[in-house]
């Protein structure tokens, strides 16, 4: 696969969020961070190895990128209904080529479509882990389910510490607090794992057309 071609454009960045149009801009900026936000936790996710993070398993760093892409992706949608509502950007959406507004309408109307799936699971164990999910994970654990605790000893530096590795059985097992009792665990998880992928990808396109629309012409490249 060839390299990719990289085009710089440095800015002032005054110059391209005005502070005389805080309320657009603050929704801008937010949309940036997240974006790069989803861009690592969708990298963390799926790759294959992360030797640093892997020290309880592959399977919890995945799960735990996949838990934060859940949090991030409810901000996210929260930030795109907010533009997409702003009187400035509907002045600039309105200037855009067609094709552009439809990618921008489709990933607003997706994450309408799915906000309350995402905000229920965030609520559980996306932005934190909370109470009910772990409540659910003590009374219903499997009796044959085992976990590991691991004591790692350096000899030489004299030093020790422990690896929680039942720490992935217990995120698991609290991830179902929620699926519906005709469905299985594979297929709660696959649905899960589908929705926030494709959920990324709209990041992707509403990100996109939205530097088509705007962000690429203030940081000085010349649009066709």
């Amino acid at each position: 696969m060839p390299d990719p071609e990289f085009e710089i454009y440095p800015r002032k960045l005054r110059d391209v969020f005005d502070p005389a149009t805080p309320e657009f801009n603050a929704i801008l900026v937010r949309l940036s961070v997240l974006f790069e936000d989803l861009r690592i936790e969708e990298y963390g996710s799926r790759i294959e190895r992360i030797e640093e993070l892997d020290v309880v398993g592959k399977t919890y760093r995945q799960i735990y990128f996949v838990r934060r892409s859940i949090a991030s992706l409810v901000e996210f949608a929260g930030a795109i209904e907010m533009l997409d509502q702003r009187p400035e950007f509907r002045k600039i959406k309105a200037k855009a080529a067609s094709h552009v507004r439809e990618r921008w309408d489709g990933a607003v109307e997706y994450f309408r479509n799915w906000k309350d799936y995402l905000r229920a699971r965030r609520g559980d164990f996306g932005a934190h882990f909370d109470h009910g999910p772990n409540l659910h994970a003590v009374r219903e654990m499997n009796p044959e389910m085992e976990g590991e605790l691991v004591v790692v000893k350096n000899h030489e530096e004299k030093t020790g510490g422990v690896r929680l590795k039942y720490a992935y059985q217990i995120v698991s097992a609290a991830m179902t607090h929620r699926k519906p009792t005709d469905q299985s665990e594979a297929e709660w998880f696959r649905e899960m794992f589908i929705i926030v992928r494709a959920g990324t990808q709209e990041t992707v396109k509403a990100v996109h057309s939205l530097s088509l629309m705007y962000l690429l012409e203030k940081f000085g490249r010349e649009m066709d």
